[in-house]
């Protein structure tokens, strides 16, 4: 789920950070996704070069509503606030945001829902007409991508700006090698500067994905799926 940070109470970190420990990830996962999606507050999957391997992410991903509470509290909301989401259409993130919403009220927050086509959804967030987006990130062919898009000010998936200092320097910290170590070790530092900034987008699982081949299709790798898509980076085809 993405947040608007210009909008609602979601300019506040303890505001975000109390969103992510009220969310279930675990039997969001186990519920609406079989098993087959893995719980991960990072927005890269846990064996992806790109995930934060350095980064303590616990303070957003357990699940503690107690503790949600409590940083509300501390944030001047002890009754909690109310927000609107932008959900599209499509049934698995209508019951997506009907779990987050249950989640939620757990904590005294009010979510309230908007359902429309995929394509007004996304454009009611990036025009930064509403407060916040149920959905799915679509994956790319580099992580990059979606560094770029939800940390940089005024990207796409970052309609109220928030971002830091080191943010545009960390994130082209990350794509000045093709050595993958060096890239990984990149990585950690952005993830390390985004939690301690606190993300405006709410990861909840990776999906796991799954491949189907012959006895004659040989070192087939692929990236980790990233929001349901994943790009090959080898095959061989013997005959």
């Amino acid at each position: 789920m993405r947040l608007n940070t210009a909008r609602s109470e979601f300019g506040n970190k303890l505001v975000r950070q109390a969103m992510n420990l009220a969310t279930d990830r675990e039997g969001i996962a186990t519920t609406l996704y079989g098993g087959h999606c893995v719980p991960s507050a990072q927005p890269y999957p846990k064996g992806y070069f790109a995930h934060g391997d350095t980064v303590d992410d616990s303070g957003w991903s357990a699940y503690d509503p107690k503790l949600a509470k409590k940083l509300l509290a501390e944030a001047g909301l002890p009754n909690g606030f109310t927000f609107t989401a932008v959900v599209p259409t499509l049934a698995i993130y209508n019951n997506t945001a009907l779990v987050l919403q249950q989640n939620y009220a757990a904590i005294g927050v009010t979510m309230n829902l908007e359902v429309l086509d995929a394509t007004q959804a996304r454009q009611a967030f990036v025009t930064g007409s509403t407060d916040a987006l149920v959905g799915v990130y679509g994956g790319g062919t580099d992580p990059g991508l979606y560094a770029m898009s939800a940390y940089l000010p005024e990207s796409g998936d970052n309609p109220g700006g928030l971002t830091t200092d080191k943010m545009p320097g960390l994130i082209a910290d990350t794509q000045r090698s093709t050595d993958i170590a060096e890239r990984s070790a990149a990585y950690d530092l952005l993830m390390e500067e985004v939690f301690e900034m606190g993300p405006g987008q709410l990861a909840i699982c990776a999906p796991l994905g799954l491949s189907a081949g012959q006895t004659y299709v040989e070192n087939y790798k692929t990236t980790p799926s990233l929001g349901g898509t994943a790009a090959m980076r080898s095959m061989w085809v013997t005959k």
